[in-house]
This record gives C-alpha cells, sequence and structure tokens, in this order.
C-alpha cells in the first residue's frame, strides 16, 4: 500500500460523488467543497515524494532477504558492512526502491535485484547524509544497450544524468557489468548518483581539488580518456569521477592523497575503510 495512491483513490471518489450531488441531484449548497478537494489533490500530487516517504518510514519495511543474497554476492561495499549501520543501509535501500520510479524502456520487466544493485550505489553514497530520498531525482530509465538522448542526438552512451528532469538513465548492460564484474569496468551507477548528489550539493565541491590522470593513475584506476570511451561521451564530470575513486579506490586514494581522502570523508560523513 502506498500512502499517496490512498489518498488519491479517496479523494478521486470523493470528488465523484460530490459531482454526482451537485450535477445530478442539483444539490448547489456542495458546490463550494470542490475548492478544498481540488486544493487537496494539488497538495498530495505536488507532495507525494514527501507523503510517501513519511509513510515508508513509519514502517521502516525491511530489505527482503533475496535482496540481501544479491547483495552479499555482488556488492563489496554491502559486505563489510554490520549492525546498526548495515540495518540502515538495508531499510534506506528499500525506502528508496519503494519511492522511486524504475522505467523500462523495452517490454522487460527489470527485476529487483537489477533495481536493488543500481540503487544501493546511490545508498552508500548518501548513507552519511541525513537527506536521500531526493525527490528532485525520482525516475530511473534503463535502456538495454547505448542509446541516444535529446542532449547528445549524434552520440549513443551507456549513461546520463537528466538534471532538469529528475531523470537517470543507464545502459542496462554497461550498468550491471560495472557492478557484477567490480574493477572490470567503471562503476556507471555509481558516476551517474556522484552527479546528482554533486548538482544538489554545489557548495560542498568548491575547494575538491582536481581529478587528473596523475591521481587515477596512482590509484590504478583508468585515466580520463578511458572513463569517457567507457561512458560514450566526451566529457566526463572530474567530480564524479573523484566519488567513485573514494569508493571504488577508498585505500589507494587515502594513501596517495590523504587530504583529498579526508576531504571526501568530511563532505560524505561516511569512511569506506571504517564502516
Amino acid at each position: 500500500m502506498v500512502l499517496s495512491r490512498v489518498l488519491f483513490t479517496f479523494l478521486g471518489l470523493a470528488t465523484a460523488f460530490l459531482a454526482y450531488q451537485v450535477f445530478y441531484l442539483e444539490d448547489e449548497s456542495l458546490y463550494y467543497w470542490f475548492i478544498p478537494l481540488i486544493l487537496a489533490i494539488i497538495f498530495v500530487f505536488a507532495f507525494k515524494p514527501q507523503i510517501d516517504y513519511f509513510f515508508y518510514n513509519l514502517r521502516k519495511p525491511r530489505l527482503p532477504q533475496e535482496l540481501k543474497n544479491v547483495l552479499n554476492r555482488f556488492d563489496p561495499f554491502y559486505q563489510q558492512l554490520h549492525g546498526r549501520i548495515k540495518d540502515e543501509f538495508e531499510i534506506r535501500l528499500q525506502l528508496y526502491l519503494l519511492s522511486k520510479e524504475f522505467i523500462s524502456t523495452t517490454e522487460s520487466k527489470i527485476s529487483e535485484d537489477v533495481k536493488a544493485l543500481i540503487a544501493s550505489q546511490h545508498i552508500k553514497l548518501t548513507l552519511g547524509q541525513k537527506k536521500y530520498l531526493y525527490h528532485e531525482y525520482e525516475r530511473i530509465a534503463l535502456y538495454p544497450h547505448p542509446f541516444l538522448s535529446p542532449k547528445y542526438e549524434d552520440i549513443a552512451h551507456a549513461s546520463e544524468t537528466e538534471h532538469d528532469d529528475g531523470l537517470i538513465l543507464f545502459s542496462l548492460d554497461h550498468a550491471m557489468k560495472s557492478l557484477v564484474q567490480a574493477g572490470t569496468f567503471f562503476n556507471l551507477s555509481l558516476y551517474e548518483f556522484a552527479q546528482a548528489f554533486i548538482k544538489l550539493h554545489p557548495q560542498l565541491f568548491k575547494q575538491v581539488a582536481e581529478i587528473d590522470d596523475e591521481l587515477l593513475a596512482a590509484c590504478s584506476y583508468w585515466n580520463i580518456e578511458d572513463i569517457a570511451k567507457q561512458i560514450g561521451l566526451p566529457e566526463i564530470n572530474s567530480e564524479a569521477v573523484g566519488l567513485v575513486l573514494y569508493f571504488d579506490r577508498s585505500q589507494r586514494l587515502k594513501n596517495f592523497n590523504p587530504e583529498l581522502y579526508a576531504h571526501y570523508h568530511k563532505l560524505l560523513k561516511i569512511d569506506p575503510l571504517n564502516l
């Protein structure tokens, strides 16, 4: 049950009953009740994410065991968690899965384990934040292969974040390879969620050091050109690459640039090496 849907149903039935009373039975004394009903419908529509979050948060939904098994198999970050922080991760992930819309661009249904693996990247990025269910980004679209978009009409690419539309797009094949074969492919999911995070917190990244090929090489990571090729776009967000590096090459980054590592720790309020 989703609270916003229940409210929409109740308000819809109330509006239909009121219309029957006013227009069919000609009871004009009830006419002005249309105003609060319409305002209530507008309110529920405008604040749907917040309403659903409030409802889900009261229930503290638990992540199904089959999804925990998937994360235990493929997600190194989740494998390190224990105790209270693991419980918090699981609750947040389940809340995210319940409140976001995953869009398949084909007739195939998106499996829950695919959703969980992709969404888990957002959860680990925001695990130290109080706010994590960003209503600015409500939809995740999955293509079976690299795709074109209104912004890049002539370039087939593997991922993109549409900030104005609140939409994050992935090539499912590329996204899943980077998650189930960690270290073999660039982590597209974490990269795109990092772009959304940076967009919502620009003030936190004003003094972040530049991510360059020297730093990436020291961390045994791909260079900027290689990452751009994997994404399929000519330009990449180096700040988002830095956040991916913080989680995917934590120890190497800390060894090579402890100041930058400490800065990310301060920004994100979570230390991948001390969970």
